[in-house]
């Protein structure tokens, strides 16, 4: 009888631990610069274990009449299916929802570590659309996640740089917790295009 109870406990433990462990999210802050475009960047990442959304937001100066500047705020929204490897997010040089694979970057790791808000991380470097790039990321969290398209790692990305110095992302705060926001395909109704 004892070692019936025992075996209910233990059930009962994975089974719940189980459902903590879905239920955990990871909230990541970035500031993201791109010498080709105006304006301050920020990504906000909200992640699972199943999916990933992303918003964008774009704060710039914009001069709408003769010495009347306003101050603009715009988002934009990435999602991430990690189960289904597809990326969706509005691209505003076509005005258009694209629906595509989650990129398939190579990554080879370097042997170089760093440390980003006190996690210890390991670089890597790839080439992906015709750019090269350096990003630092970690195994320390239990999540594989990273800003903007990128993708690959086993871990959470926390900088991104290319080495032509027009892209830099950075983490700046990170969060760890259980229902910190609603991720879900916002695109889901939408018509959508492919990449190409």
């Amino acid at each position: 009888m004892i070692k019936i109870i025992y075996t209910l406990i233990f059930i009962l433990s994975v089974h719940l631990s189980n459902l903590h462990a879905q239920n955990e999210q990871l909230f990541v802050e970035y500031d993201f610069s791109f010498i080709h475009y105006v304006g301050d960047y920020q990504v906000n990442s909200l992640t699972n274990h199943n999916s990933s959304l992303q918003t964008i937001v774009r704060n710039f100066n914009l001069q709408t009449a003769p010495g009347v500047v306003e101050n603009i705020t715009e988002k934009r929204f990435i999602y991430k299916d990690l189960q289904n490897q597809r990326l969706y997010y509005n691209e505003e040089l076509v005005d258009k929802i694209v629906n595509e694979s989650l990129p398939t970057m190579k990554w080879s790791l370097t042997g170089v570590n760093k440390d980003i808000l006190g996690y210890q991380c390991n670089e890597a470097r790839s080439t992906w659309r015709g750019r090269d790039y350096i990003a630092y990321f970690t195994t320390e969290l239990p999540f594989k996640t990273a800003p903007w398209k990128f993708h690959g790692l086993p871990g959470v990305m926390l900088e991104i740089n290319s080495t032509d110095e027009k892209i830099k992302i950075e983490a700046t705060e990170l969060k760890l917790g259980q229902n910190l926001g609603e991720i879900k395909n916002i695109f889901k109704d939408e018509k959508t295009i492919s990449w190409h």
